[in-house]
């Protein structure tokens, strides 16, 4: 019981850390209803009826509107409990702003995750903007990240002679997404040399290769999280077939719920690169599975190799009744590498015909 309040209340003393303990912070309470949920990367936060955004405000927004809400002082605050990410962390805002040209052409807005400023934009017309996250923020164990937008030329359509209305409104905001970024990753950082072992576990490598589909960091291992997964890497020349290594188990399990029919007994995968199917895997206890990446993929001095993850069976552990985890969850990677075939071992495959 003790536990529970005191993971309940942790984020809010990190805010009050973060920001200070005067009046402006009095939102910041172990009842702030953005700790009731946590966040899951790539989900995108509908600003409308009927979306989830209400959980994540803290200060400075208006109520709800049909497709969009307003912040309605030169300060918003929005909250997250965000666990690791393996891929660099982007995010990711559609918004337009309060304007008035010729006075106010567009609303200059500073970004912060924490107290470091990640972005400077300049809102007028409805489009998307981007602010890259620092990796510190979206390393380690579950934590509270704040995104602030600090909007200093925010003003009240009573103001302006408009209305009666005397919000200072800023930016118009319809969707926001934490979203781990492929492009956000340099080439360079991609770099694999053969037989480097890649480790899925919390201080490990994999996220210089996880692109899409992949789940917060955990202890020893990632999950995949969706119908599709993918990793990237820059690998040097071979002179014959590779083989990529993985170790893994998969989501399996039986309903214990009432409503809950469904039985997963196993996860089936399907392999490709550059849409070439290279294995099919079944998997449900944790075992060493194995593809082969044909020679002329690796042929060239520098190949970019795409490796996707086909997951028609992911499975949400809600569904089965397990609990409230939403996650379409799939495999359970502990560690990765990928190597060179021994020469013999080509020679052999090469005489039976399977070159």
């Amino acid at each position: 019981m003790h536990l529970r309040i005191y993971r309940r209340a942790l984020p809010a003393l990190a805010a009050l850390l973060l920001f200070g303990c005067g009046q402006d912070n009095e939102d910041y309470s172990s009842q702030s209803r953005p700790w009731e949920f946590r966040y899951q990367y790539d989900h995108t936060i509908i600003f409308g009826y009927g979306g989830d955004a209400e959980r994540h405000m803290i200060r400075g927004w208006s109520a709800l509107e049909a497709d969009h809400t307003w912040t309605s002082d030169p300060v918003a605050l929005l909250g997250f409990l965000v666990g690791e990410s393996v891929a660099p962390v982007t995010l990711i805002v559609k918004t337009g702003a309060m304007i008035h040209p010729p006075q106010t052409p567009f609303q200059l807005v500073d970004v912060y995750a924490d107290r470091v400023k990640i972005a400077t934009w300049q809102v007028s017309d409805f489009a998307t903007y981007t602010a890259p996250i620092p990796r510190k923020f979206t390393s380690g164990r579950e934590h509270p990240l704040f995104i602030r937008f600090e909007i200093p030329n925010a003003v009240s359509p009573k103001e302006l002679g408009q209305k009666d209305d005397e919000r200072k409104l800023g930016l118009m905001v319809a969707e926001a997404t934490l979203s781990p970024s492929e492009e956000a990753q340099p080439d360079s950082a991609r770099d694999y040399t053969y037989g480097e072992k890649i480790y899925f576990g919390t201080g490990g490598n994999a996220h210089k290769y996880c692109t899409k589909g992949w789940s917060s960091v955990e202890q020893h291992s990632t999950w995949t999280d969706g119908l599709l997964a993918a990793m990237r890497f820059t690998l040097p020349h071979s002179d014959g077939p590779v083989i990529l290594y993985m170790r893994a188990g998969g989501m399996h399990g039986e309903p214990r719920a009432p409503s809950a029919h469904r039985i997963v007994r196993s996860q089936g995968v399907e392999v490709s690169v550059r849409g070439e199917v290279i294995a099919r895997w079944d998997v449900r206890e944790e075992t060493l599975l194995t593809a082969v990446i044909p020679q002329y993929l690796v042929s060239a001095p520098h190949n970019d190799v795409y490796i996707e993850f086909s997951l028609p069976d992911a499975t949400a552990p809600a569904e089965l009744g397990h609990n409230g985890d939403g996650r379409k969850l799939g495999l359970r990677v502990f560690s990765a590498a990928i190597v060179e075939q021994p020469p013999a071992f080509r020679e052999e495959r090469r005489k039976a015909g399977e070159e």
